[in-house]
């Protein structure tokens, strides 16, 4: 069945230790050495990165019967394990048989192999049953996502089938990427076989080592997956190409891939254009018709043709200009010499190449030079730029993300390029236009702060529409401007009005580069045209701006035409008819006000694309946002909502956030989403609003409870007190998730750790009827021993943690014993560093796995690692970066980011990392990196009963060393005091104590003193 302990053969990363470390013997308890331990335990231990520098300030806190001080309760302490731990007996009373445990489902495994902390001791398993059983229990708890993608399964059919290391890594892939834990493929359907989970773990490793684990999340949606996952060869193809010609991958709806699917159904030899189109990038992006003849007319220096020139950007992040037939045309018509430059980085790369293709391929001009005859830029544009160069690079949430260099409006390196480029062209030539095939670059847009202070400025407000104009030139505006400066007159630039899609870009019978939108007219047209007829509600609401400050009147009654028109043709007719309502019965004279409709107008427009419809961008300008549900009533009523059921969920979302929306409309929008397929859409603001969602309990939108409750709690450590209090009562039921909630739930959890943010420790399965034959002697699962070990004493409890570490114990041999009791018997011996798996603990001890068994070494002479997992940690922080300090939803800078803070704000720090700080954020947890955060913490030391005498004259003493601490008291010089405890920095300064602080007693006296006042007896 493979390797023993196979997925788990990876010894952690070591600091490097002062001197040599020793091995680790096993020795009887004559002292003599029988045997060594096998490498595969400490392939148990998890790479987990530096360790820990302090050994007592992991300890748990315990002063002693009646011996502590007031306030030591209080005390902010690192307390590992997790909170909502098994509390079990250690002894085996609850022994299960291999095959019981291998009949397991994998979460079941987990939960019995924490609430028998010992089941690795039941002398019926056989050592190799043991390194199989450990195999899995350590795939479990390695990570929640193990459990959330593969706890269904049984531990016998992933052993049968994951039985290889790969096999077991791939399967944690695939785990990974269910769960939505790892930055991965955005798979929501989940594999219905364990064969199934590896195979696609096995191509999402494979995609990654060729493409990172970013970029793969952000260009596979759920639909490219499910393209790839049925077509192995598809992903051996998409590996070859992305290695052999390093494409720009940057389309998140999945674009990139159809892309690359129709490229190889076509055949594209990319292997040839990587050496005779070198300034093409993205040959998946265009129809191989067009690069063919873009290829061949590189060949031809003749001059008989008028040269056109594509300017192709490098960047598109929604696949828009992926394998347009129209942009092939003008490729391969071969009435003109048509080349392309495509996926340049930056705009001086683009400029460079200009003059060298004018004077070898263009037609000579007046002056004797080879001449442009015509342009055309394309990419995704705006009023005053338009996305030419670029690149792809990790962002600082750890999402790729667009590196641009961007053609902008009086930029200096975008009126180089543009300058080169005009002083190229010759007005002579037979058509000497540009064309901008890109959005709104015939646009204006207006900020209405410009115009309130133009106003203010004593201008009229069509005045300071104008002047706001003229300073902030559109694109085709500024283009004309330019050729002037250059001294190229003639020269026809041409841009739209609106979004434009796939659309013809050239006159079929000239071959002259044009833009003409069949669904849109006007949108090359004037604005007063685009106002009464134009369709992208973005375009129209700039273009009644821009109208309203030349001819109000004319603009209002073209308006009013429209609305009694309602022409409809989409869906973004709809949002246009409704604002120019509400404008004309309330705002016709106020042009701030209508300025304000505009860019919200644009992003409404684009609220039926699930990638655009988020609340950042559906929030309304306060001015107007009383609107809103009036607007959102009257749009959802004219569509039909299941085609697009996240809009009215993130208009509801929006309206409730902001206060203008009943729950219950958001609500009752959830009811065809469960975790995995919701949580992009629900923003993590509209928690504050829980009590109004979760409160009580709405039998008609039981569903959408559930789903924010399981939501909030699968994304946060502290969940709001709200979800936990619902799902206690609705969503638990037995100590465990009802069918409905777990449906809901969708993986994107474990039901494990969903039950633990809850409070609630899982149980472990029910006891088989011969589970009490497995060892003679010894009871089942379900009739608890109260006294396991039989030895008349109350029972030791130990609870499950999940930690690493290293004997460290510098006077001698540390022994290991068989029950947490300095008088057990010793089983073996540890040289101070042999590393340890500790997978339990108690006031005192360590459960370690030794041998593959379970034995138990003093906390004292532990030395924990700081885990890569989140431990608990009681701080203060302030931030310290003079940059905003980024939030994360988990401690990866992969994960998502849920928020910022700025310099100098003060958080409080629950749990920790090597790396990471959590800290209490917005009704939950959320994660910032330590380099950011100035922290301090309170070190408490427990000192055996030491003799101290009072310094200091009338030295006061305390309840508490906390900063609002109240004197109790005055020793006086030369008192003798029992010192039992001191509080001090663990990290930073100063302390809230504002020194080093002891507990001390003195007689029937307790309490704290400052210890400068105090000289301890040596």
């Amino acid at each position: 069945m493979g390797d023993a302990i196979a997925p788990l053969q990876r010894i952690p990363e070591r600091r490097e230790p002062t001197r040599e470390q020793p091995q680790v013997q096993a020795r009887d308890d004559a002292g003599s050495q029988t045997s060594s331990i096998p490498d595969a335990i400490g392939s148990l231990q998890r790479a987990v990165g530096n360790r820990a520098t302090g050994l007592f300030a992991a300890q748990r806190l315990a002063v002693g019967d009646g011996d502590t001080p007031a306030g030591v309760a209080d005390i902010g302490v690192q307390r590992e394990p997790a909170a909502g731990a098994a509390t079990v007996a250690p002894a085996p009373a609850n022994y299960r048989s291999a095959a019981q445990m291998m009949a397991m489902t994998l979460s079941d495994l987990k939960r019995y192999a924490d609430a028998e902390v010992e089941w690795a001791n039941n002398p019926a398993l056989l050592d190799a049953q043991r390194e199989t059983l450990w195999r899995w229990v350590q795939f479990a708890r390695d990570d929640d996502a193990n459990l959330a993608g593969c706890g269904k399964s049984t531990v016998t059919s992933l052993e049968h089938h994951a039985d290889t290391d790969d096999k077991r890594r791939w399967l944690s892939s695939y785990a990974g990427a269910i769960s939505g834990a790892r930055s991965t493929a955005r798979i929501q359907t989940a594999a219905t076989t364990v064969d199934q989970m590896i195979l696609w773990g096995e191509q999402l490793f494979r995609l990654e080592e060729v493409m990172s684990g970013p970029t793969v999340n952000r260009i596979i949606d759920e639909d490219a997956w499910k393209l790839l996952s049925k077509d192995k060869a598809l992903v051996d193809y998409i590996i070859a190409y992305v290695r052999y010609s390093n494409p720009v991958l940057d389309a998140d709806n999945g674009s990139e891939i159809t892309s690359i699917a129709a490229m190889r159904k076509e055949n594209t030899p990319y292997q040839n254009y990587v050496a005779v189109l070198p300034e093409v990038k993205n040959y998946h992006r265009f129809l191989d018709a067009g690069l063919k003849q873009v290829a061949a007319n590189k060949n031809d220096t003749s001059k008989t043709k008028p040269l056109t020139l594509v300017l192709h950007s490098a960047l598109d992040h929604n696949g828009a200009f992926h394998r347009d037939p129209n942009m092939r045309d003008v490729l391969a018509d071969k009435r003109n010499l048509t080349l392309l430059i495509e996926g340049a980085e930056k705009l001086d790369d683009v400029r460079s190449e200009i003059g060298p293709l004018a004077d070898m391929y263009g037609r000579p001009g007046a002056d004797g030079k080879g001449k442009i005859d015509q342009l055309m830029i394309a990419g995704h544009g705006n009023a005053n730029l338009i996305e030419l160069g670029g690149s792809m690079e990790m962002g600082n949430v750890g999402k790729m993300a667009e590196q641009d260099d961007n053609l902008k409006v009086a930029d200096h390196a975008s009126t180089l390029l543009i300058d080169e480029l005009l002083v190229h062209m010759d007005p002579a030539s037979p058509h000497h236009k540009v064309v901008f095939n890109a959005c709104l670059t015939n646009s204006n847009a207006v900020d209405s702060k410009t115009i309130r202070d133009g106003v203010a400025a004593g201008m009229t407000p069509a005045d300071a529409v104008k002047a706001a104009m003229k300073k902030s030139p559109s694109f085709t505006a500024w283009l004309a401007d330019q050729a002037k400066v250059v001294n190229v007159a003639g020269i026809e630039a041409i841009g739209a009005n609106n979004s434009i899609a796939t659309v013809p870009l050239q006159d079929a019978r000239t071959g002259a580069l044009d833009l003409r939108d069949p669904d849109d007219p006007a949108a090359t047209g004037t604005k007063l045209q685009y106002t009464e007829k134009g369709a992208e509600p973005l375009g129209v609401m700039r273009s009644v701006v821009e109208s309203w400050a030349m001819d109000k009147p004319a603009t209002l009654d073209a308006m009013q035409r429209r609305v009694r028109a309602r022409t409809v043709v989409d869906w973004r007719s709809h949002i246009v008819t409704k604002i120019f309502e509400i404008i004309l019965a309330n705002y016709p004279d106020d042009i701030v006000t209508i300025n304000d409709f505009s860019e919200w107008a644009g992003s409404l427009g684009e609220g039926n694309h699930k990638e655009e419809c988020r609340v950042g961008p559906m929030t309304p300008p306060t001015t107007i946002a009383r609107h809103m549900p009036e607007i959102t009533s009257y749009l959802l009523s004219k569509v039909n909502t299941a085609d697009i059921p996240h809009l009215p969920l993130v208009l509801h979302e929006t309206e409730l956030i902001l206060g203008i929306g009943p729950a219950a409309k958001f609500l009752a929008s959830l009811s065809g989403f469960n975790c995995k397929t919701a949580d992009e859409f629900v923003d993590a603001r509209v928690m504050t609003k829980s009590a109004e969602m979760l409160g009580a309990l709405d039998a008609a939108h039981l569903h959408g409870q559930l789903l924010i409750a399981l939501l909030d709690t699968a994304r946060n450590d502290s969940p709001t007190a709200d979800s936990k209090a619902f799902l206690l009562a609705n969503g638990v039921k037995n100590d465990a998730l009802t069918a409905a909630a777990g449906t809901i739930l969708a993986r994107a959890a474990s039901e494990d750790k969903i039950l633990n943010r809850l409070g609630i420790v899982p149980k472990a399965p029910p006891a088989e009827p011969d589970a009490a034959a497995a060892v003679p002697g010894h009871k089942p699962a379900d009739q608890p021993d109260a006294d396991p070990a039989g030895d008349k004493e109350p029972a030791v409890h130990v609870d499950p943690v999940q930690l690493t570490g290293q004997a460290a114990w510098p006077f001698g041999e540390i022994d290991v014993r068989a029950k947490p009791d300095a008088a057990a018997a010793s089983v073996g011996k540890l040289l101070e560093g042999s590393p340890l798996t500790i997978v339990g603990k108690t006031d005192d001890w360590f459960a370690v796995v030794y041998n593959l068994r379970v034995v138990y070494i003093e906390r004292a002479m532990v030395d924990l690692d700081v885990s890569d997992k989140p431990e608990p940690f009681a701080a203060k922080g302030v931030v310290s970066d003079k940059d905003d300090c980024d939030v994360f939803a988990s401690p990866d800078d992969s994960s998502k980011q849920v928020g910022a803070l700025l310099l100098g704000d003060v958080v409080t720090i629950v749990t920790r990392t090597k790396d990471w700080y959590g800290i209490s954020y917005e009704h939950g947890t959320g994660y910032v990196h330590q380099s950011s955060v100035h922290a301090t913490r309170l070190k408490f030391t427990r000192i055996p009963s030491t003799k101290g005498t009072v310094t200091l004259a009338d030295a006061p003493f305390y309840d508490n060393f906390k900063a609002e601490r109240k004197e109790q008291g005055k020793l006086v010089v030369g008192d003798l005091i029992d010192v039992v405890a001191k509080i001090e920095d663990e990290v930073g300064s100063p302390t809230a104590a504002g020194g080093t602080f002891f507990a001390f007693k003195k007689g029937a006296t307790t309490g704290w003193i400052d210890a400068l006042g105090v000289a301890l007896a040596h």
